[in-house]
């Protein structure tokens, strides 16, 4: 057994700090299986109504919504309103930062 201790750096650096941060809050945003399926769907369709999202669910469309919401807050997905409607799309330059921050690890 390797008995070696795993020593740290006794200072970070600030950008890995943001870094590590950034990578938390997009993971926490993807951290359930329905907003998961959310932007599969979303980078599927191209971009979809919210409640055309919702019957793709066996969840009340206050649900979806709710799922919506965290994903447009972290900055994966993007929303317009138009009226009533809420369309939704995938925003690819987020994601494509996350798959970075991902790879950098």
């Amino acid at each position: 057994m390797n008995t070696a201790k795993c020593k740290l750096p006794m200072k970070q650096d600030k950008n890995q700090e943001i870094l590590e941060v950034d990578l938390g809050e997009l993971c926490k945003a993807l951290g359930h299986p329905v907003r998961i399926r959310l932007i599969r769907i979303l980078l599927d369709k191209g971009e979809c109504i919210s409640g055309d999202l919702a019957e793709d669910f066996s969840l009340a469309q206050s649900t979806v919504s709710e799922h919506l919401r965290i994903l447009k807050e972290s900055g994966l997905v993007k929303g317009t309103i138009d009226g009533p409607r809420r369309c939704y799309c995938v925003n690819g330059d987020r994601l494509n930062y996350f798959k970075s921050l991902v790879e950098k690890m």
